[in-house]
């Protein structure tokens, strides 16, 4: 067996007389046993979208359908499969989470007398937005950890437009109410469920509308940074919020070799700090406040306080699983181009390719071996405004722009010890209005203080000394051990005192307005970092927007790109490195690059090129 291939599932090597025909599934050889790649796809991470029984029973908004069928499912881009390898069947991407809800928030929910305080529930996973299919002549690939094609804000969309009428349709609530009660059901129960799903809507119509924008996501995208500092304003309690739309989607990066990088997210502003604990094995700090960041926007509740001190906060989300998740990442690989499927790459162009590729892109994109997962990676970040040797990036600048300057009462943050670890303003203490960015840190330290069992010996003591201002991280002046273990990387925080004195003024609330403050404003965290390129081939479409379809496209001048395409459609296109983009009834989503947030400018450092100089360097991306 040809060593890209680990697993050959035939649904059907050939399809009977008059039968249709079924794809042949592949399975890419990423560096995962069959029993890791099920870790990944059912850990829970503590995300509580819905409880189980009304997953199960929720009806699409329009129609007798179940929201979660097969083919509404597949449609949203997340396919049914057994979880846990049972009988029980979930989107991909959602875990079932069961633990005790007595001290929660959102999800302390009661639908029916002497109910449990365990009910399970399903929310979404690493998986949901990382993980897709590549469709070819009839075959599947499937690409773990790679980028989705799901239209992640269309299932939250409909799950909040399928509560709201089947609150308001009696006929729907009547089917809801008898699958989710069964033989529990009473006119009492009736009301306790009508109450509990009003009060699911009014959280998840909360964000949805402090995150509302007319610009459409689409397929494989998502402002997920927008919707995890809106919901860590929501965490807040505070009174009053104001509007940050989350207008600047980005496709979903693929995770191999994340571990090893110093700056994670488009933008790098959540520095990738690693720690020992005692038993000097490493800890990934940076990363872990991160996911923590992206779980509590995937709907994990989060019970905040004020003046928490050491205590942290209560919380769904499941820190003992994020490390464990974590640990899958360190053995993740990059899938390699299947020749056997595709065809091989142009030998006769190989050489060329790489040659210019050393040339030109290298220097940013740092060459690393496929197999090599080991080895520290410094990426190189470009500014939004000219820094240094390098010109302005010219992508959109939206995704950065956006995380340096949304701003919100701070409510039971206020207070707070703000590190230099991932805040645009650097060293101090949280005001009664603040940047999101600046309160989501101390809040991300108070969760992982409320699961300090689920944290490895040590790490408790280095974040309690984090949170009190005796330990500071990369960034500020000062470096000191801490008892309970060492730090073992340093991360990035704002560079210097006037990046801290820029990020702390005030930002202008216009958009026109902040647009321009953000271009020429120079700071850390206003820029996109260039990563490795292994695995590039399964990671469209391109630039951190998802606005260019196709490598080939990235490679033209930026005035040569398609203005517009259609996504959606998981058939790709091996001659230009990308999914194809006619309209067709799965390629529906028209991708209009004129729109603000969805800009194809910028990268353009292949104006250069040739076409045959063009067509070498795809080639050669194609072997990384």
């Amino acid at each position: 067996m040809h060593p890209t291939f680990s697993r050959v599932l035939l649904a059907a090597a050939l399809a009977t007389a008059g039968s249709p025909a079924v794809a042949t599934e592949i399975q890419l050889e990423q560096g995962w046993n069959a029993e890791q790649r099920a870790s990944w796809y059912d850990a829970s991470l503590g995300s509580r979208l819905l409880p189980l029984a009304w997953a199960q029973a929720l009806e699409r908004p329009d129609s007798e359908e179940r929201l979660f069928s097969e083919d509404n499912a597949r449609r949203l881009g997340f396919p049914l499969r057994n979880w846990q390898g049972g009988e029980l069947r979930l989107p991909r991407g959602f875990a079932l989470d069961q633990q005790d809800d007595s001290r929660f928030s959102d999800t302390h929910l009661r639908w029916k007398a002497r109910q449990s305080s365990s009910e399970p529930w399903v929310g979404l996973n690493c998986a949901g937005c990382h993980s897709t299919d590549i469709s070819y002549r009839g075959s599947e690939l499937t690409i773990d950890a790679g980028a989705t094609l799901a239209n992640v804000q269309a299932i939250f969309d409909e799950v909040l437009a399928a509560l709201r009428r089947t609150s308001d349709d009696g006929d729907k609530f009547a089917r809801f109410a008898g699958h989710v009660l069964g033989s529990e059901d009473s006119p009492g129960n009736r009301d306790l469920l009508k109450a509990a799903l009003a009060k699911r809507a009014a959280l998840i119509d909360t964000l949805l509308s402090m995150s509302a924008t007319d610009l459409q996501p689409g397929p494989g995208r998502l402002d997920a940074t927008g919707q995890s500092l809106n919901r860590a304003a929501i965490n807040s309690g505070a009174r009053h919020l104001q509007p940050n739309p989350t207008d600047a989607p980005t496709s979903f990066p693929a995770l191999w070799h994340t571990l090893q990088m110093d700056k994670l997210q488009s933008s790098g502003f959540v520095p990738n700090v690693k720690v020992l604990d005692l038993n000097g094995q490493v800890f990934d700090l940076g990363y872990l406040a991160g996911d923590i960041g992206v779980v509590q926007g995937d709907y994990g509740d989060v019970v905040s306080h004020p003046l928490s001190g050491l205590e942290g906060y209560i919380s769904s989300i499941r820190v003992d699983n994020l490390t464990r998740v974590e640990g899958l990442i360190h053995k993740l690989k990059a899938p390699a181009w299947p020749s056997q499927l595709f065809g091989a790459p142009d030998s006769a162009r190989l050489a060329q390719g790489k040659r210019l590729y050393a040339e030109n892109c290298a220097a940013c994109h740092a060459n690393i071996g496929r197999d090599d997962l080991q080895t520290p990676i410094k990426v190189r970040q470009v500014r939004l405004k000219a820094h240094g040797d390098d010109a302005p990036i010219g992508t959109d600048p939206w995704m950065a722009c956006n995380t340096f300057t949304f701003s919100s009462p701070s409510g039971n943050y206020f207070g707070l010890f703000r590190p230099s670890l991932g805040t645009p303003s650097g060293v101090g203490i949280v005001g009664r209005t603040s940047k999101i960015a600046d309160m989501q840190v101390p809040e991300v330290f108070q969760i992982m203080l409320g699961k300090k069992g689920q944290l490895a010996d040590g790490i408790a003591e280095i974040i309690h000394a984090i949170v009190t201002g005796q330990q500071t991280l990369p960034g500020s002046d000062s470096l000191q051990a801490v008892p309970a273990g060492q730090l073992l990387l340093a991360g990035a925080g704002p560079a210097d005192s006037q990046a801290q004195s820029l990020a702390a003024g005030e930002v202008p609330t216009d958009k026109s307005a902040r647009k321009d403050y953000c271009l020429n404003t120079e700071h850390p965290f206003l820029g996109y970092i260039a990563r490795p390129l292994n695995g590039i081939w399964a990671t469209a479409p391109y630039l951190h927007n998802g606005s260019v379809p196709s490598l080939y496209d990235l490679l033209l001048p930026q005035e040569q790109r398609p203005a517009t395409f259609y996504s959606g459609s998981h058939e790709f296109d091996p001659s230009r490195v990308g999914y194809v983009t006619a309209p067709g009834p799965d390629n529906a989503f028209l991708f209009d690059t004129h729109l603000e947030g969805n800009s194809n400018a910028g990268h353009d450092f292949a104006r250069e090129y040739d076409e045959s100089q063009r067509l070498a360097l795809l080639e050669y991306l194609k072997t990384l």
